[in-house]
């Protein structure tokens, strides 16, 4: 199975795309003022900003980390895993593409990339970064927690049923079915450079781990506003209320329960039991809700 759409599909605009509960305005009052239909929009295109990350975070970072490790692999069978790694992020990449493209085809005629606009010199230094993943192997704990979050995230997709998109629901299904394959790989790559990696220099990436997560990971900021922003210029009557849903958004990182719903025992418990394990990462304990380390 190559992707879970085709182009003759037909996407349903008048159901939500995502889960209510995994929209930020969803934690702030400012939701319950908006409209059935602007929840409704801001839920679809939400879904977008949602896929859009699930495509970033495979090709910008996976892909390049994936391809170095493969070059580098110790065994043939190493090698082979990765590979398989390798061809199934690139079959998620290829099938959230396409979704993108059938549900709102105005937003992404030109880009792949609508609400994510990453700075340039950011962008160059990720590139820089994710090609050297042994020299930076905190890009498998990472990669390890956010497969992790997405194999909770297409569970509550499945939760709601037919109550969301067709098409959606089962693009979120065929990924269910690869990511627990892939958490079990992120701990072979893991058994197999963390140790090797010296004390010292673990340290400094636990320590780039935390502000990546924290920075990149967490709690709405540029693009999750320009989410917002776009809701705006498609409901004009909503002008009066952008600096409420601007502050309530960003507000949301004082916010426990919506903290909760990015990360928690229940989301993660396989990269909190292993991330533990490590004194490097105790600091984890001011980011990631429910994280302690004993």
């Amino acid at each position: 199975m190559t992707a879970a759409i085709n182009e003759r599909t037909i996407i349903d605009a008048s159901r939500r795309f995502i889960p209510e509960t995994l929209t930020p305005l969803f934690f702030t009052t400012a939701y319950g003022d908006l409209t059935g239909a602007q929840r409704l929009r801001y839920n679809q295109l939400h879904a977008c900003y949602f896929c859009e990350q699930t495509i970033f975070f495979e090709q910008r970072l996976g892909r390049p980390v994936l391809t170095a490790l493969a070059a580098i692999a110790p065994s043939d069978s190493l090698q082979h895993m990765i590979r398989c790694f390798l061809d199934e992020e690139n079959e998620h990449s290829a099938m959230f593409r396409r979704l993108l493209c059938l549900s709102t085809p105005q937003l992404y005629r030109n880009s792949v990339f609508f609400f994510i606009r990453p700075h340039p010199v950011w962008a160059k230094a990720l590139a820089w970064v994710a090609c050297r993943p042994r020299l930076f192997p905190m890009l498998i704990w990472l990669q390890l927690l956010q497969e992790e979050r997405a194999m909770h995230f297409s569970k509550c997709f499945l939760t709601e049923g037919e109550m969301l998109e067709p098409e959606f629901l089962a693009a979120q299904r065929k990924h269910l079915s690869d990511e627990i394959d892939h958490i079990r790989w992120d701990h072979e790559l893991l058994d197999w450079l963390w140790p090797s990696t010296s004390h010292w220099w673990r340290i400094v990436n636990a320590k780039l781990f935390c502000w990546m997560v924290r920075e990149f990971f967490y709690t709405p900021k540029r693009a999750g506003v320009r989410v917002v922003e776009h809701l705006v210029q498609e409901f004009p009557e909503l002008r009066f209320m952008l600096p409420r849903l601007k502050k309530e958004m960003l507000g949301l990182a004082a916010n426990p329960t919506y903290l909760r719903s990015l990360y928690s025992e229940k989301i993660a418990p396989n990269s909190y039991e292993h991330l533990r394990i490590y004194p490097e990462f105790s600091k984890l304990t001011t980011i990631l809700p429910e994280f302690n380390y004993a």
